[in-house]
């Protein structure tokens, strides 16, 4: 099951955050904390980081596709506010790219930690003290991390492209 993706896109143009943050609701701007707006939606539930270069990051959704229609939605907000106060600028929503995907699942038994990392020594780490989980990475040219946990719960990350396996 898929838990979070994050994606990245572009607006095409510098955004003013100011202007943007005293002007549309739901979005969140503090550029002595932090330089990038922080903007929520709730459907499809995703949060974004709107910077003035008009890059963003997508983050929260339950699938790629969950992603893809919130970056759109804020890209079409900005958008439509854009065209109502300075119509000479535009503004296209632009290079959506999936950066991560964490997904999740539980085996019904316990897992042999240190059999496994025996079994493969050059693709697994595992020490207790430090981490309770097995990490697991099936393929060293790849980021794709899998975290295995005694109690059978698997975690999946790094991955950008679903025909990885």
């Amino acid at each position: 099951m898929i838990q979070n993706v994050v994606s990245t896109a572009e607006l095409g143009a510098n955004i003013d955050l100011s202007l943007i943050a005293q002007n549309l609701w739901n979005i969140q701007y503090n550029p002595c904390k932090f330089t990038a707006a922080i903007i929520r939606i709730r459907c499809p539930a995703t949060t974004s980081l709107l910077f003035s270069s008009g890059k963003f990051v997508c983050t929260g959704g339950k699938s790629i596709d969950d992603n893809k229609k919130g970056a759109r939605i804020i890209a079409r907000k900005i958008q439509k506010f854009y065209g109502r106060f300075l119509p000479m600028k535009k503004i296209y929503f632009r290079n959506f790219t999936v950066q991560n995907v964490v997904g999740s699942f539980k085996f019904r038994h316990k897992v042999d930690l240190i059999a496994l990392n025996l079994a493969m020594p050059k693709q697994t780490r595992y020490d207790s003290i430090i981490f309770p989980g097995l990490q697991f990475n099936p393929n060293p040219r790849e980021k794709t991390t899998i975290l295995i946990f005694i109690s059978g719960k698997i975690i999946i990350t790094g991955i950008k492209d679903f025909f990885i396996f």
